[in-house]
C-alpha cells in the first residue's frame, strides 16, 4: 500500500539516522559500548542525511509531489524532485514541495481522430492535459523553483527540440530555457565550477546550431563539441579523387573487348578444325 511505502522510507532513514549516531558515539570512545553493526546500506544513507549527496525523486502525480515533499523537509534532504508533468493540477503543492525540478519535456502526442463526432468520446480530463503538458515548465518556473529540461521519458529523442519550443511557446522565456540548459542542471549536479558557462578553464561541451535560436527547431545543429572536440553533424562532402570516364572511352573499351574475344573464338575454331582434319 502507498502508507506502506512511505513508512517504510521513512523508518530506512530513521534507522541509517540512528545508525549513523552509533557510529559517531563510537568513535569517540565511548566506555562500555560494543561496535555497531557493519551495514554498507545504511553507511551509504549517511551521505544523504548529512546533504552530502543530492537525492532525486520521482513522485509520479501531484499528490505524491507533496508527500516526497514532506519526507524531504522531515530529514532534512538535499534533493531534487522530477517533475511528474501534472504539476498543473496542484501547482500549490509543487510550490511547497521543492524549489528544484527536473523536468522531462516528453509531451503526450495528441491523437488523430477519423471524425470530428469521435472527440466527444476524448473525457475533459485527457484535454486538459493535453493542453497543460506543455507549460507545466513555464508554471513551476512562475513558482519561483529552478528547473532543469531532460530528455528522460523521451521515447523519441529527436523531439526535444521540438517539445522544448512548444514550451518556450506557453510561456517559458528562452532565457529560462538556456538556463534550464546549461547553468542550472551544473549547479544541480554541484560542477558549476566545470560546466554550464563558456568560461575559460572550463569544459567546452557545445552544441552549435547555423543560425537563429537553438529554441527553434527548423534550425539544423551544424556541430557538436565535447570536452574541446569538434564533431561536424554533417560532414563536409568530399569531392571524389577519381574521374568519370567519358562514355564514348567506355563504348570503345567495350568494342575492343568484344572484338578480342571474337578472335580468341575464332583462333579455338581453326584449331579445332585442323584437328578433325587430321583425324
Amino acid at each position: 500500500s502507498l502508507m506502506g511505502v512511505i513508512a517504510v522510507i521513512r523508518q530506512t532513514l530513521m534507522d541509517a539516522r540512528h545508525h549513523d549516531a552509533s557510529l559517531a558515539d563510537y568513535r569517540k570512545g565511548a566506555a562500555n559500548r560494543r561496535r555497531p553493526e557493519f551495514n554498507p546500506a545504511l553507511d551509504s544513507l549517511g551521505e544523504i542525511l548529512t546533504r552530502e549527496r543530492v537525492v532525486l525523486i520521482e513522485p509520479r502525480s501531484a499528490l505524491m509531489t507533496d508527500r516526497a515533499g514532506r519526507l524531504v523537509k522531515e530529514f532534512n534532504l538535499d534533493a531534487i524532485l522530477v517533475a511528474s508533468g501534472q504539476e498543473w493540477r496542484r501547482p500549490d503543492l509543487a510550490k511547497r514541495a521543492a524549489k528544484r525540478f527536473v523536468v522531462p519535456v516528453d509531451l503526450p502526442k495528441i491523437p488523430k481522430m477519423p471524425s470530428d463526432d469521435d472527440w466527444d468520446a476524448i473525457s475533459l480530463d485527457a484535454l486538459r492535459n493535453w493542453d497543460w503538458a506543455a507549460e507545466n515548465p513555464a508554471l513551476l518556473k512562475r513558482g519561483g523553483a529552478a528547473i532543469a529540461l531532460t530528455t528522460f521519458g523521451l521515447s523519441e529523442r529527436k523531439d526535444f527540440r521540438k517539445n522544448v519550443a512548444r514550451a518556450v511557446e506557453r510561456g517559458l522565456s528562452e532565457t529560462d530555457a538556456l538556463a534550464a540548459l546549461t547553468t542550472v542542471p551544473a549547479s544541480f549536479c554541484r560542477v558549476s565550477d566545470r560546466l554550464g558557462t563558456i568560461e575559460k578553464g572550463k569544459i567546452a561541451n557545445l552544441t552549435v546550431v547555423a543560425g537563429g535560436s537553438y529554441f527553434d527547431p527548423e534550425k539544423k545543429i551544424r556541430e557538436v563539441w565535447i570536452d574541446g572536440r569538434v564533431f561536424p553533424v554533417e560532414p563536409l562532402k568530399v569531392a571524389s579523387q577519381t574521374k568519370k570516364k567519358p562514355e564514348s572511352e567506355k563504348t570503345e573499351k567495350s568494342d575492343e573487348e568484344a572484338a578480342k574475344k571474337k578472335t580468341e573464338t575464332d583462333k579455338k575454331k581453326a584449331e579445332l578444325a585442323k584437328v578433325r582434319k587430321k583425324r
